[in-house]
């Protein structure tokens, strides 16, 4: 298997594992945020500054969990007051020009 093939596996894995616990509940883990959430919010947060959030278009159940965790008081202190305006513009370059490979691997 290729690199490419692999990565491509493990990330619509977890991708549809994710989106898949969602549909049953707001959390990954039930009914109340949790640590599972908590820690993927950073690669979240990631991808979509670097404007990849296409990855979960067809994921319904994340990007309704990636909306609402992005509207918790915790998310916004831990995450968002922080981040420099310059740094959104590196960011969004960055994944302008790594989309074409990024689309490539997910046959996007």
């Amino acid at each position: 298997m290729t690199c490419r093939r692999a990565l491509r596996k493990s990330g619509d894995k977890l991708m549809e594992d994710m989106d898949e616990a969602l549909a049953v509940g707001p959390w990954l883990v039930g009914d109340r945020i949790t640590l599972a959430d908590i820690a993927y919010s950073p690669d979240a947060t990631r991808l979509e500054h670097l404007g990849l959030a296409a990855i979960w278009a067809d994921k319904p159940n994340f990007a309704r969990w990636y909306a609402t965790l992005k509207d918790t008081a915790g998310y916004r202190a831990g995450l968002t007051e922080w981040i420099n305006p310059d740094y959104l513009a590196i960011r969004a370059d960055a994944g302008a020009n790594a989309w074409p490979m990024v689309a490539c691997i997910l046959d996007k």
